[in-house]
């Protein structure tokens, strides 16, 4: 959805397309670690969602280089978190630094799209995938 994509790429001061990559990446570990009925009927209330993660399938993963220095500890913190390996967290992180993130703002997206997610699946059709998610 456009209006989603506008205000994240305002926010975090990038285009467009580095958005709904972004976006998909996240997307695309929710999808990965969450019921599937419950993720299609999230994606069937964002348009343009599945495109979005079609982008970031693209994107090249940057986790092999994730050893050390911010990313990597943004990486560690990440993983002890949300209880999911460092490889997992470290993938995602990796895809929104190719987008174009630094890893201090690739912190502050994750929870800024699924607000934005929110408003336009509403809150019951993101927490039954968000709930899902290890």
């Amino acid at each position: 959805m456009q209006n989603i994509v506008t205000q994240l790429a305002q926010q975090f001061g990038l285009k467009g397309d580095q958005v709904q990559a972004a976006a998909g990446a996240v997307l695309q570990l929710l999808q990965e670690k969450s019921g599937n009925a419950e993720f299609q009927a999230l994606v069937a209330k964002v348009p343009g969602a599945q495109a979005w993660i079609e982008q970031a399938k693209a994107l090249p993963s940057q986790a092999g280089q994730v050893g050390g220095g911010l990313l990597g500890q943004a990486s560690s913190l990440l993983g002890a978190v949300t209880g999911q390996g460092q490889s997992g967290i470290a993938g995602i992180l990796g895809k929104l630094e190719s987008a174009g993130f630094k890893p201090d703002s690739a912190m502050q997206f994750v929870p800024a799209l699924l607000e934005q997610l929110k408003g336009v699946a509403g809150p019951d059709t993101l927490k039954k995938v968000v709930d899902q998610v290890p």
